[in-house]
């Protein structure tokens, strides 16, 4: 079970002097898996409902790189070692609940495209929380070795039905006083939870993650936009565990727009100072690509030696607080987004800006 910690931020130097270069040098890109979730993908359901916990079969063209589950080893997503770096593998795909949840009123199905008929996409419905503080459903693929630097695109679609209603609250979500957030992706090295169970051997010195996630405005009627974080982990005073911040940035030149297609590029390499890069854009469909982030700075703990890559991450993903999914729903609506064509890919850099920015703090 994952344990929400919530963050702590502060202003931190990302400046270092020396390099610190221990990734794998980059090379060709090798695509590792491309799916839409078409008829030939199947839900695995979650017992004595209609919800997905995993999904099965595999997406069109039937050729390579789109096995869910099963199929040939270079064919599928999971447990597949990769042929163009040495000791690279996926993990285990699924999509996981904050307990105890999924219900009629959270769960991931399958749906029709509401713009192109026809077309089947991934829906992640989040209509109330799991318990007093949050709710949660995301695509895990955890148990990763040596992904180390990776690139995916992913179609995205936010229903004004609910996205939308969250400008009516004052304030930001992370202004520290509302205690909010909401996540859509999310990037784990050397992953907090393995700290929780009550095995010590699976103990992690020095975890930090990635967040990509959306605020709004401080005015009430405020737009939306994408935001990022990088947190590292730390024992307080009583022994827990908790996060502190080590950069942020916010794309508030973006509006998020509702009822369309939007195309979102991540692109994360692992490494410290301004050799870890953390690069993302977004396209909607008849517009422009821009560039939503641009980070050069660590991307994982300062105090980690061991670049181990990330073992987890959640390249699609609904996790918000109680307070986002009780307004929400207080207003007619349920917090929603929907999924298409997703592509993964390793060990691919895109082309980036001469100037590379500075985090902001």
């Amino acid at each position: 079970m994952q344990t929400l910690l919530r963050a702590r931020f502060a202003i931190i130097s990302t400046t270092v002097s020396v390099l610190l270069n221990c990734s794998p040098a980059v090379s060709a890109a090798e695509l590792v898996f491309r799916g839409g979730f078409e008829p030939n993908s199947t839900g695995v359901l979650a017992s004595g409902t209609t919800a997905f916990v995993d999904l099965a079969g595999y997406d069109a063209p039937t050729s390579a790189y789109n096995f869910w589950g099963g199929g040939s080893v270079s064919s599928r997503l999971e447990d597949r070692l990769l042929t163009s770096y040495t000791g690279v593998k996926t993990g285990q795909f699924k999509i996981y609940y904050q307990p105890p949840h999924p219900s009629t009123q959270t769960y991931a199905k399958f749906k029709n495209d509401p713009a192109l008929n026809g077309n089947r996409v991934l829906q992640f419905y989040l209509g109330e929380a799991a318990d007093s503080s949050l709710g949660r459903i995301q695509a895990d693929l955890y148990n990763n070795q040596n992904w180390k630097i990776f690139y995916y695109s992913v179609r995205v679609y936010f229903p004004s039905s609910g996205l939308q209603k969250l400008e009516s609250l004052p304030g930001s979500f992370y202004d520290g006083t509302n205690r909010s957030w909401l996540t859509i992706a999310e990037f784990f090295h050397q992953p907090l939870w393995r700290n929780l169970d009550a095995n010590p051997d699976n103990d992690m010195p020095h975890p930090s993650r990635i967040s990509l996630g959306i605020d709004k405005g401080t005015a009430v009627g405020g737009k939306m936009f994408f935001r990022v974080t990088m947190d590292e982990a730390y024992k307080d005073g009583a022994g827990k565990w908790d996060w502190d911040g080590l950069w942020s940035s916010q794309a508030t030149g973006y509006t998020i727009p509702y009822n369309t297609w939007l195309t979102l590029e991540v692109f994360v390499r692992e490494n410290k100072a301004s050799y870890g890069r953390f690069y993302a854009t977004i396209k909607p469909d008849n517009g422009s690509k821009v560039v939503l982030f641009n980070i050069a700075g660590s991307t994982l703990h300062r105090s980690a030696s061991d670049y181990r890559g990330y073992e987890a991450f959640n390249p699609m993903k609904l996790y918000t607080s109680k307070r986002l999914i009780d307004h929400v729903r207080n207003e007619g609506g349920a917090l929603e987004v929907l999924w298409d064509d997703w592509t993964l890919n390793y060990g691919w850099i895109p082309t980036l800006p001469s100037t590379q920015p500075t985090p902001k703090l």
